[in-house]
């Protein structure tokens, strides 16, 4: 696996031992300038003398490095977190759209983040979860008679799931904000 350098871990190593730069070029072996361009990340180390550093450090060469593919991963925007709240508006158009979309859009980037995947979880669990309820306030108006009321609650229900809450959570992710999603069932775990 490729390696790269990172003069701030080069840095904090050598401010954790109280070495000066001085004190460091002359255990490794090398010369104060070169170490100065290290650190300032004006040159990147040979192998041969990132060894020695580390060696002088007393510390594996991997703590002087951080993986390649750790930072070819890209950061997810704010937009695009809010797209998964957006996509329930789907649901709008095509039955349990509210579902579906943000259930393919997460399969689909699963492995994307963190961050995507609670984000995910968390617009799925609440759509199920009202989905359920609307299931069962509709069962309650055929099933019940006294209970005939409750067909003027379904549109309302409908409406808060389908348009107001993911609307409003997916402006919330875009300030940089936790979204906001009432009485979800977590049907999915989000780790913390």
């Amino acid at each position: 696996m490729s390696i790269n350098f990172s003069s701030d871990k080069l840095i904090t190593q050598r401010k954790l031992q109280g070495l000066s730069q001085d004190k460091l070029a002359e255990k490794a072996g090398i010369s104060i300038r070169t170490l100065q361009r290290i650190e300032k990340n004006e040159v990147k180390p040979q192998p041969y003398t990132l060894g020695c550093i580390a060696s002088a450090l007393g510390i594996p060469i991997e703590d002087l490095t951080a993986s390649i593919l750790a930072l070819d991963v890209p950061e997810i925007s704010p937009r695009q977190l809010s797209m998964l709240h957006f996509a329930a508006l789907t649901g709008c158009f095509i039955p349990l759209g509210n579902i579906l979309a943000p259930l393919f859009l997460w399969l689909y980037s699963k492995q994307t983040s963190k961050e995507w995947n609670d984000q995910a979880k968390a617009v799925l669990n609440f759509q199920i979860s009202w989905e359920l309820y609307l299931f069962i306030v509709l069962g309650l108006y055929f099933i019940v008679e006294n209970l005939a009321f409750l067909v003027f609650l379904f549109p309302i229900l409908m409406f808060l799931n389908i348009l107001f809450f993911p609307v409003y959570s997916g402006f919330r992710i875009i300030n940089n904000k936790e979204p906001f999603y009432p009485l979800s069932i977590p049907f999915f775990k989000i780790q913390q």
